[in-house]
């Protein structure tokens, strides 16, 4: 996830679990300072909602975890330079 906008992503995250009557204010994102901007920037991905929906769904915490190569494959379509 981004380092860059993390209360914006949980604004998205909680327009999603707001269909359930989840607030915003109930939504945690741990984004700890790594000293610059890496990986894909602000877009919301389809992974992130889904993590969103499957806490929701199941009542419990969700952490999202891919690693580079699954990182690379999700923001592919922003035309990535290496």
């Amino acid at each position: 996830m981004t380092t860059q906008a993390p209360h914006a992503i949980r604004t998205v995250f909680a327009l999603v679990a707001g269909h359930v009557g989840l607030s915003e204010e109930k939504i945690r994102i741990i984004s700890p300072d790594i000293g610059g901007g890496f990986g894909g920037k602000v877009p919301v991905y389809p992974g992130y909602v889904i993590a969103v929906a499957s806490s929701v769904v199941i009542g419990k915490p969700v952490k999202w975890v891919e690693d580079r190569s699954e990182n690379l494959q999700a923001i592919l379509l922003q035309g990535i330079i290496i």
